[in-house]
């Protein structure tokens, strides 16, 4: 409505948190726990992520196969890219 906030804050530039996740993850080439996760985020496309919502979200493209992997309790990596360096 006018003159209300909005309920949702950008993030600029267009980029999804899961896409910013993915590059995250592709620059640092091993897993990584949520929590470096956010650091990473923060320092690299100054873009804060909620832990909560991030570890519900990549659980769920866990569950569904999709574009992450669970290596450890909330440690996540590209869901190919264990492939792409095994013999």
């Amino acid at each position: 409505k006018e003159g209300e906030e909005p309920k949702f804050r950008s993030r600029g530039k267009g980029k999804s948190q899961m896409s910013i996740i993915y590059d995250v993850l592709l620059i640092a080439q091993k897993p990584l726990h949520v929590t470096e996760i956010i650091t990473r985020a923060k320092k690299d496309f100054n873009v804060d992520l909620d832990r909560d919502s991030i570890v519900s979200a990549l659980s769920k493209k866990v569950k569904s196969g999709r574009m992450f992997k669970r290596v450890e309790a909330n440690t996540f990596t590209i869901l190919n890219h264990e492939k792409e360096h095994s013999p």
